[in-house]
Formats: structure tokens, C-alpha cells, sequence
């Protein structure tokens, strides 16, 4: 076996096992999905803006945690999380 044909057997391999990299939903359009879903769901909140800091990215989700203000002008934290595969979104009213 020469090293062409194992270097291309090693990199399908790789494409194989790294299913999470060929999921159709990526960072950005989570990030997108849940701003629309925070429009949609909780328009009293106000300017919300993801914390990048607390971005996070399992196998099948992305969890991301916004600030924003309500119509009293406090503050207010939501946790969104986008199924990867569905493009399914959750919020959640976090501390």
C-alpha cells in the first residue's frame, strides 16, 4: 500500500467519525435561529446579544445564553438550545 491510498483511507475515516462537523445546522445559524425565536416567542426583551463566552456545542445541540433588557429595563438572561439535525429551539429564562 503506498501513502496516497492510506492518507485518503485515513482522512474518510476521519470525515466518518466527525458527524459533528457534518451536521447541517453550524454556529451562525443557530446563533440566528434562536434570535428569531426570541423575537418571536419574547418581544419584551430587547436588544438581545448572545454571550460568546458561554457558547456551547454537544454532539447534537448548541446552547447559547443571551442578555438582554425587558420593557422595565432590567436585565434579563435566556438559555437557547438549537438541535442540531431539526433546527428544533428551546428558550429558557436562566439565572
Amino acid at each position: 500500500m503506498n501513502i496516497s491510498s492510506l492518507l485518503v483511507r485515513l482522512t474518510a475515516a476521519a470525515l466518518l467519525l466527525s458527524s459533528p462537523a457534518l451536521a447541517k445546522t453550524s454556529v451562525t445559524t443557530g446563533e440566528k435561529l434562536c434570535k428569531a425565536a426570541i423575537a418571536a416567542q419574547k418581544p419584551e426583551v430587547q436588544s438581545a446579544r448572545v454571550d460568546k463566552d458561554l457558547t456551547r456545542a454537544a454532539n447534537d445541540t448548541f446552547t447559547f445564553i443571551f442578555r438582554g433588557r425587558d420593557a422595565a429595563k432590567a436585565q434579563v438572561k435566556l438559555a437557547c438550545t438549537v438541535d442540531r439535525t431539526t433546527e428544533a429551539v428551546t428558550l429558557a429564562a436562566t439565572d
